[in-house]
C-alpha cells in the first residue's frame, strides 16, 4: 500500500497481528479514540493495561513485539503460590 500511496484500514483484536502489520494504531475505548500513533508508540504496557482493563507486558524478542495479556508481578504469582501451599 505504501508503494502506491494508499491506507489500508483494517479492526484487529489480536494485537500481536496489530504489532506485525500496522503502521499507525487508532485505540478506542467505548466508542472513543483513547491514543493515536505509530504502532512502536502505542502499543505500550501502560495504555494497553488500561485499554483492556488488565495488567499488560509487551515484549520485544528479535525485532518483534510480543503481547501477554492478563499477565500478574512477580509478587502476586508469589502470593498466589504461597496461598496454593498453605491450604
Amino acid at each position: 500500500a505504501l508503494e502506491e500511496n494508499i491506507a489500508v484500514v483494517t479492526v484487529l483484536h489480536d494485537l500481536n497481528l496489530v504489532s506485525h502489520y500496522a503502521d499507525q494504531v487508532l485505540m478506542f475505548k467505548n466508542g472513543r479514540l483513547m491514543r493515536s500513533g505509530p504502532t512502536e508508540e502505542i502499543i505500550q504496557e501502560e495504555y494497553l493495561s488500561a485499554l483492556y482493563e488488565v495488567p499488560t507486558r509487551v515484549i520485544e524478542f528479535e525485532g518483534e513485539l510480543i503481547i501477554q495479556m492478563g499477565v500478574q508481578s512477580k509478587k502476586q504469582q508469589n502470593k498466589r503460590i504461597q496461598t496454593l501451599i498453605n491450604t
